[in-house]
């Protein structure tokens, strides 16, 4: 996926600009009632904006992210097994995709810790504040933000790796959305 490689860094604005274009496109297709429950792409586009300017900060550990994402993963299954398995009633496509982007962000916070507190500060914001659906309830994400400071510092263990890649996590939720799109456009 283009968003993780080098290329997206040095051409960003027609990165953006085409990424706007796709997610514009693909809300167009999508029937009105879904088109809250996707990313939108100016969100989107100051993602890309957020993570390209913190990519050369060294507080930020992308390759402990990198080498986190599939505990990111088995988190969300299990957070998803838990919420939709232990449940008799019905799930909307509304309440999976709210449910779903709150567990995104639970997941997120507990299991970057070991790569540092400015990291997960940077991905629990940018699951927030652009990754989160517009259309769901802002009041499911009880937790306050993540603050970085002398008494919470021992709870976050710093791995010195550092990289400067874009993370996986980055990729997986762009591919998650093109399988949202293709679900629902084929029904």
């Amino acid at each position: 996926m283009i968003l993780c490689s080098r290329t997206a860094l040095r051409h960003q604005k027609s990165f953006q600009s085409t990424l706007e274009c796709f997610l514009n496109h693909t809300l167009a297709c999508m029937p009105q009632v879904y088109r809250g429950y996707l990313p939108q792409p100016r969100a989107m586009v100051s993602l890309v904006d957020k993570l390209c300017k913190n990519i050369t900060k060294s507080e930020i550990n992308f390759s402990c992210v990198e080498k986190r994402t599939q505990k990111l993963q088995v988190c969300g299954f299990e957070k998803g097994m838990h919420t939709f398995g232990d449940s008799d009633s019905a799930f909307t496509f509304d309440k999976f995709a709210c449910i779903a982007s709150k567990s995104n962000t639970e997941c997120l916070k507990a299991e970057l810790r070991p790569c540092g507190c400015a990291t997960v500060r940077l991905y629990e914001g940018l699951s927030r504040d652009y990754l989160y659906p517009p259309a769901c309830p802002r009041d499911i994400l009880q937790d306050p933000p993540t603050t970085c400071d002398a008494s919470n510092e021992a709870l976050f263990v710093e791995n010195n790796a550092r990289g400067l890649s874009v993370s996986k996590f980055s990729c997986f939720a762009i591919i998650v959305l093109y399988r949202v799109y293709v679900i629902l456009s084929s029904t």
